[in-house]
């Protein structure tokens, strides 16, 4: 739970501890469940399939989660912007 108050101090935004997703809340979840239930490791690639990748994994400030196109520009992502803003990344572990 101090996590949970420290985000939602700092950021403004409503946050809980659990594992259900709403649209309300950043949700932060401590359990050990499987598939979809965890974070990713920072700078991790989703795979799709065999040649493709999906989706990249970078650690966000709590600054950007006040971001409304946060989504949109994480969507976005790829590699290469993750090597060129990698000072920015390396920041925020």
């Amino acid at each position: 739970m101090k996590w949970v108050e420290k985000i939602e101090t700092e950021t403004g935004i409503p946050v809980s501890a659990g594992h259900e997703k709403s649209e309300k809340f950043i949700i932060l979840d401590s359990s050990n469940t499987p598939s979809g239930k965890l974070a990713r490791c920072p700078f991790s690639l989703h795979i799709k399939d065999g040649k493709t990748y999906d989706g990249v994994c970078v650690p966000v400030s709590i600054s950007d989660l006040s971001d409304k196109d946060l989504i949109r520009k994480l969507e976005k992502l790829t590699p290469d912007d993750v090597l060129k803003n990698l000072k920015r990344y390396k920041k925020l572990l």
